[in-house]
């Protein structure tokens, strides 16, 4: 089963009012590299959702199209199962914010196209860095779903202290969040260049199946 873990995003199978054609394509015999769906009357003309995948079988893209156009939102992710980018399209453009992360699934930089300029990545905005957090295995086979709410200090120099769980939905859950937690405050306090003042931020990390 495919996971993405606080993306946000969730995508239309089919749209209405258009009779649509799904479509495979392969690497190999055995080995799919793209699903989507097209225009039954106009097979050249990609409409509804797209999947394209790594050798691996790992996701590589997942958006949607409208009369041949990306539209919506759209995730791109590295080879690993992390998250590289995500936004929204119209018309085949980028529009308003977009989040790139490193292959650890830390977010590297937010860029508003409205405005055509990068936004400043902040403490408020750090918890977007969980949105490719590492699935606990024994959770995916028995399909189960849930979140944990972290906690932790910060000084106004980016020293970061006493991270700990709030709140959990399973205990589960609890050692990839603190692992997940930890990997972000290793950054904060790398970069030094956040805003920082002195306050307790919380961060909730989620694990949806999907």
């Amino acid at each position: 089963m495919k996971f993405i873990i606080y993306s946000g995003l969730l995508f239309p199978i089919l749209a209405l009012g258009q009779e649509l054609k799904d479509v495979q394509t392969y690497y190999n015999k055995n080995q799919i590299k793209e699903y989507f769906y097209v225009l039954k009357n106009k097979k050249a003309i990609k409409h509804g959702t797209y999947n394209k995948y790594w050798p691996n079988g790992k996701i590589a893209e997942q958006g949607n199209y409208s009369n041949g156009k990306k539209d919506g939102k759209w995730v791109y992710l590295y080879s690993n199962g992390k998250t590289m980018e995500f936004g929204s399209y119209k018309d085949d453009k980028k529009i308003e914010k977009w989040y790139y992360f490193d292959s650890k699934g830390l977010i590297t930089k937010i860029h508003d196209f409205g405005i055509n300029k990068d936004i400043p990545i902040t403490l408020d905005n750090y918890h977007l860095s969980f949105n490719s957090v590492d699935y606990p295995n024994i959770a995916k086979e028995n399909q189960i779903e849930g979140e944990v709410i972290l906690s932790f200090e910060v000084d106004s120099t980016c020293n970061c202290s006493n991270l700990k769980i709030v709140n959990t939905t399973d205990t589960i859950f609890n050692e990839s969040a603190l692992n997940a937690g930890k990997n972000v405050l290793n950054r904060i306090e790398r970069e030094k260049k956040l805003n920082c003042d002195r306050r307790i931020i919380t961060l909730p990390v989620g694990y949806k199946l999907r």
